[in-house]
Formats: structure tokens, sequence, C-alpha cells
């Protein structure tokens, strides 16, 4: 569950999470880009499989934040909801995730 910006790092730490949740207030970005710092390769790589290369590109090259519900249209995250909901609609995806029988 995404709480609050995920930028620069925490951008990319969410793109490495298997299910990306965000509360609708949630910003995303690599703003470093904006100094002539690069992304990882590895990282860069995950972005571009996640949003495709276009959105990739304007991530990484703009250093622009984005908002959860354009980073939910993009592919960066899966869902965003208020903060109020966050929990419930987090709640019932933690329930599936229960051990399998030995």
């Amino acid at each position: 569950m995404i709480q609050g910006h995920a930028v620069g790092s925490g951008t990319i730490v969410a793109a490495s999470c298997d299910f990306r949740i965000a509360v609708s207030t949630a910003k995303f970005g690599i703003p470093v880009a904006k100094f002539g710092f690069l992304a990882p390769v590895p990282d860069t790589l995950r972005l571009v499989q996640l949003v495709g290369p276009a959105k990739a590109k304007w991530l990484l090259m703009t250093g622009e934040l984005i908002k959860a519900q354009e980073a939910q249209a993009i592919g960066l995250i899966d869902r965003s909801s208020s903060l109020r909901n966050s929990r419930h609609r987090s709640t019932p995806l933690s329930l599936r995730w229960q051990p399998m029988p030995r």
C-alpha cells in the first residue's frame, strides 16, 4: 500500500512490487532526471515493461511527478482509492495470500 509520494527510488521500489495499490493523493516520478542523473538499467527496463517505452521515457527524461490516477492509467500502479477506503480495498487482497497447506 503506497500511502504517500513514491518519488525517485520510491517509484523504482514501487515498480519492483508484484501488486501496487496507492491512495489517490499519491504521486510518482523520478525527479533526479532534471539534474542529469540516470536510473540503473535494470530499474529502467522494469519501468519500460510496466508502462511502455513512451511513458517510461517521459518519466525518466522530464522528472515530472504524476498523480495516482495517471499512474494507474499508464500501468504503474494496479489500483488507487481514497485514503478512507484504502484499508478496505487492500484487506481483501491480503486475505487471499493465505499459506498453502504442506
